[in-house]
Order: structure tokens, then C-alpha cells, then sequence
């Protein structure tokens, strides 16, 4: 499954050939029809995914070797969609991933059974290819662009430059024969899911720092499950989600340097086929979701929202930093002949108004503690305090008396008559005031009178 603002796309089984559903999200709490239009791809789909510019560009790799775009109507598909906008062939075996990139429009990665990454221009074909030990299991783009990762079936962790494949650096990653997968934290950091070494494996995950090759930053096992585990990682809130194929449940940790810190998890009896994420722009801010996730179930898509356990109807901007903005940062060419740009973000305020910046580069695992919420402690006990004499009850300070009018000089009959009336009630509101004010002075004698009455600190009081 694959959701962006718009849609959720679905791989459907029905019929020959490959197909993709594509719902549109206004269809939520509805009964999907067997025979809803569909996208015609020709052969298996063995992925798909958004454009991250375009909520109505779709990319698939299919198992004819193929990378196809489709454009979808805005509305949705009213009727079943044949003919692709762009046909990128020449991978010999089977397509097994095509995501585009971060930063510019128009540029694809796409990994294949042939055993290699090919780059891609939509507008020019094939840019560059570089030869895979192994057959890949999963890749995915730095957030800045510059860099792509693959995780390979000979257990390797590669990250590249695809422009310049001599860049290219190897880690040895997880020692078990389940599928390997991995999100970005940051620029500079990775996360991978695999598992241990022997049959019985637990299922695990690991963070790595691409800028020094070598054993892995920290490691954590999490379970003898058999599905491959999927990551997802928010750098707002320093929150990562992790689900694995025919689980119940979506873990959730918050990361902190190098350290995992298990939060919660969502948890059904329904298994998942499949996870996602929705862009974080496109979250319902006044609900305060930072998180929306889509489940698919066997015979239901679930939309999943995670919120924030706050009232205040205010704008949060510790949950809701700049996020991605949906916008290509430089230009595909110049992209491809070397140039890099930061992706360009934007304030989530509604009353903000602001446009696009570039994003500062991320280095560290989380953001800084200002565009963060602290993570939830348990409450610590208040200190012992010395004993005191009670304080006596706050009284209200007594209303200030009305002052009387005075009628001006040389005001007719009717005028006198009127600001007589007017002194009159100021002087039963004078009255009503005097008697106020003698009833607080009571309650204050009253309330020393009792204080006197009380023991002192430190006497020993006993009671027959």
C-alpha cells in the first residue's frame, strides 16, 4: 500500500494482469466495489509509489522488467487507466523497486532481479547503472538527495552516490536469511531491520552511520516474528514506527542520538499485509495528528491516526516544526550533472503564510530539544515540606464606595430632578457596600481568632 494527501493505492488481484487500485480518500467509510477502475499495468507490480511532488504521479516496476508512470486524474479513476505518460525499459529481469527522488523532479532509482541500480530521466531514458552484489531488498534516497541506500540478499548495507558509483561504501548488516529493509534518520544515519543469525532468529534493528563504515551504532531486538519489519521515521518528533508483514501491531519508539526508546503500540487482532505513511503536510493539525498511518487488512484499508495528548486548540509548533514542503529544490540536469540542493521545507502554521525554505542539514539522529516534545516521565514525588501554620483564606478586598454626582451650575429643573434620582441609588449602593465590608472585616476576625486557637508547630497535643 502507498498513500500520499489523495490517494491510497492498493495492488489488486483481480482479473489477469497486474492492477492497482487507486482510492481516493474521500471514499473513506465506504464498501469498495469488486469492479472499480483500476490502473492497467500489464504485468505483477512488484512496487509502486507517489511522486512526492505530485499527489497525481504514480510510478510501478512490475515483473516484465519495466518502470512505468501514470498520471491520475484528480478526481480519481472513473475508468481503467491503460496507457502510461513514460516507459523507462532495460532492466533484463524483473523490476523489484522504482522511488523518485527527494529533491529534483523527473529523477528515478529503480533496483533489479538483473542485479543492478539504474538512474533514470523520464524525459532522456537510463543515466547511470551500477552493479549489485546480490539482489536488492529494499532502497531508498537520502532525504537531502544525495545519497541512495540499498540493502542487499548477501547481507550487505551499500550506499552510494548513484552518479558517481565509485563512491559506493559496503556494511555488513543483520546475519539472518529474512529480508532486510532500512529508513533514513537524518542525512548521515540508518536504520535496518533483519534478523539474527539461525533458524529461530529474533527479528531486530540497527542504526549505522554512513560516514564511518563499520560495526553498527546500537542494536535491538525485538522479536521471533516472522515477518519482515518496516520503518518509518518522523524527524519532527524523533518518532519511529515500525511494522512487520502479518503482525497486529505498529510499534512505536522515540530515537535519541543512538539510543531507541520504546514509546507504545497500536495493536489489533487483524494481520497487516501492508503499512504506509501519509506525508506530514498533510496532517489534520486541529486534531493534533502527528502521524497517519494506512493498514491494509484482508478484506479492509484501515486509516490509523497518531495524536498528540494535548487540548489546547493552539497552534503546537514543538510537534509541528517545518516539514517537506512537496516542491523540487533544483532542477533534474543540474542535479544529474553533480549539483545537490537541500529539500525545501515549509512552516506547518496555517497563519504563518510563509513560503519554502531550504532545510538546514540534518546531522544529528533527532532535532534540536526546542522543535521537539519532551518525552513523557513518569511524575516524581514532591518534596517533603516542613510544617506550617495553615494561611489563612484570601478575602476579597472590599468594593470601592460609589461616589455621589454633583449637579452642575446652572442645570434646568429636569437635570436636578434626574441626577437626584442618579444620588439616590448611589447611596443605596453606598449602603449595600458599608455592609460588606463590615461582614469581611468579621470573617477575618473570625478566621485570626481560630489561628490563635490552633497548637503551634512542634507541640505534642494529645486528645482523652
Amino acid at each position: 500500500v502507498r498513500g500520499n494527501g489523495s490517494f491510497a493505492a492498493v495492488a489488486w488481484n483481480a482479473g489477469s494482469g497486474g492492477q492497482v487500485a487507486v482510492l481516493p480518500h474521500s471514499l473513506k467509510g465506504t464498501r469498495i466495489k469488486h469492479d472499480i477502475p483500476r490502473v492497467q499495468v500489464g504485468s505483477a507490480p512488484l512496487d509502486f509509489e507517489f511522486s512526492p511532488f505530485d499527489d497525481c504521479l504514480m510510478s510501478t516496476a512490475s515483473d516484465d522488467g519495466m518502470v512505468k508512470l501514470w498520471r491520475l486524474p484528480q478526481e480519481g479513476l472513473t475508468e481503467n487507466l491503460k496507457d502510461p505518460v513514460a516507459v523507462l525499459g532495460g532492466h533484463e529481469k524483473k523490476a523489484t523497486f522504482a522511488t523518485f527522488h527527494p529533491c529534483a523532479d523527473g529523477v528515478i532509482a529503480s533496483c533489479s532481479w538483473d542485479l543492478t541500480l539504474r538512474l533514470w530521466d523520464v524525459q532522456q531514458g537510463e543515466k547511470q547503472r551500477v552493479n549489485l552484489s546480490d539482489q536488492a531488498f529494499h532502497v531508498a534516497w537520502s532525504p537531502n538527495g544525495e545519497s541512495i541506500a540499498v540493502t542487499t540478499k548477501d547481507k550487505q548495507l551499500v550506499v552510494m552516490d548513484p552518479r558517481q558509483p565509485s563512491s559506493a561504501v559496503s556494511m555488513d548488516i543483520h546475519e539472518g536469511a529474512r529480508a532486510t529493509k532500512l529508513c533514513w534518520i537524518g542525512d548521515n544515519r540508518i536504520l535496518t531491520t533483519g534478523s539474527s543469525k539461525g533458524a529461530s532468529g529474533e527479528r531486530e534493528m540497527a542504526m549505522w552511520d554512513v560516514r564511518q563504515p563499520g560495526p553498527a551504532l546500537k542494536s535491538l531486538a525485538i522479536d521471533q516474528g516472522s515477518g519482515a519489519l518496516h520503518a518509518w521515521y518522523d524527524e519532527g518528533t524523533s518518532l519511529l514506527f515500525v511494522a512487520g508483514k502479518g503482525d497486529g501491531n505498529i510499534r512505536y519508539y522515540e530515537v535519541e542520538d543512538t539510543q531507541f526508546h520504546a514509546l507504545s503500540a497500536f495493536q489489533t487482532t487483524e494481520p497487516q499485509k501492508g503499512v504506509d505513511f501519509v506525508p506530514k503536510r498533510y496532517m489534520d493539525l486541529g486534531k493534533k495528528e502527528v502521524m497517519r498511518a494506512l493498514k491494509v487488512e484482508s478484506n479492509a484499508l484501515v486509516v490509523i491516526p497518531f495524536k498528540h495528548p494535548r487540548k489546547s486548540e493552539a497552534f503546537q509548533a514543538d510537534i509541528y516544526p517545518p516539514c517537506f514542503a512537496g516542491v523540487p529544490s533544483i532542477p533534474s540536469p543540474e542535479w544529474l550533472n553533480g549539483k545537490n540542493a537541500p529539500p525545501a521545507y515549509k512552516s506547518m502554521d496555517p497563519a504563518s503564510g510563509a513560503g519554502t525554505q531550504a532545510r538546514a542539514a540534518v546531522v544529528a539522529a533527532s532535532p534540536s530539544a526546542a522543535a521537539q516534545p519532551a518525552a513523557p516521565q513518569p511524575a516524581a514525588p514532591p518534596p517533603a515540606q516542613p510544617a506550617q501554620q495553615p494561611a489563612a483564606p484570601a478575602v476579597a478586598p472590599p468594593p470601592v464606595a460609589p461616589t455621589p454626582v454633583a449637579p452642575p451650575a446652572g442645570a434646568n429643573d429636569a437635570e436636578k430632578t434626574r441626577l437626584a434620582e442618579e444620588n439616590k441609588k448611589l447611596q443605596a449602593e453606598l449602603a449595600n457596600t458599608k455592609a460588606q465590608l463590615e461582614a469581611a472585616q468579621k470573617d477575618v476576625q473570625k478566621v485570626k481568632a481560630e489561628m490563635e486557637a490552633m497548637p503551634k508547630p512542634g507541640c505534642a497535643c494529645s486528645t482523652m
